[in-house]
């Protein structure tokens, strides 16, 4: 579910870069599946970037492929094979993870995929021990929860989330 408080939280970039077109979206989505409405609109509004200067966003149009979501999917789905973490399925397993942005420190954010996109959970994986933390919210709730401290990620450091958090356009 949307969380309209994130539009008001980061203010858009003007332009944005790398805004993703509706081809974009069409060939992610061919290749995996429908993702969460309120992911595909915050990278179509906000292109490519970090926020708080720790978290950033995978985007289709990225031509960074650390930043691509096609890119970043197939990578990180390949090293989490590998990694065999207890307790983690992955995409496309029922409840499987499919991941849509990371952190400075390598920190993974993925959707547990199950049901209808716009009901998928937010997983925090950690980049240096086989733990994660999973969400109860979407996309955009966990972002303003994080950024509005309603929701604390164990994992990501004590000094995070900045007191007033902004998008950068890179």
């Amino acid at each position: 579910m949307q969380d309209n408080r994130l539009w008001k939280l980061l203010i858009a970039p003007h332009p944005a870069m790398e805004q993703p077109s509706n081809n974009d979206w069409s060939e992610i989505e061919n290749r995996y599946r429908s993702l969460p409405v309120d992911f595909r609109t915050f990278v179509t509004e906000y292109g490519t970037g970090i926020i708080g200067r720790f978290i950033w966003i995978f985007n289709p149009a990225s031509n960074n492929e650390h930043l691509n979501l096609g890119c970043q999917i197939d990578m990180q789905l390949a090293a989490l094979r590998e990694a065999r973490i207890p307790g983690l399925t992955l995409y496309p397993a029922e409840s499987g993870i499919l991941p849509f942005g990371s952190t400075d420190n390598g920190d993974l954010l993925a959707w547990q995929v199950q049901g209808e996109p716009d009901s998928w959970r937010v997983v925090v994986i950690d980049s240096r021990a086989p733990i994660f933390q999973t969400f109860e919210v979407g996309f955009s709730q966990f972002l303003v929860g994080i950024f509005e401290r309603e929701l604390i990620c164990d994992i990501f450091p004590d000094d995070f989330p900045c007191e007033h958090p902004i998008f950068s356009p890179i």
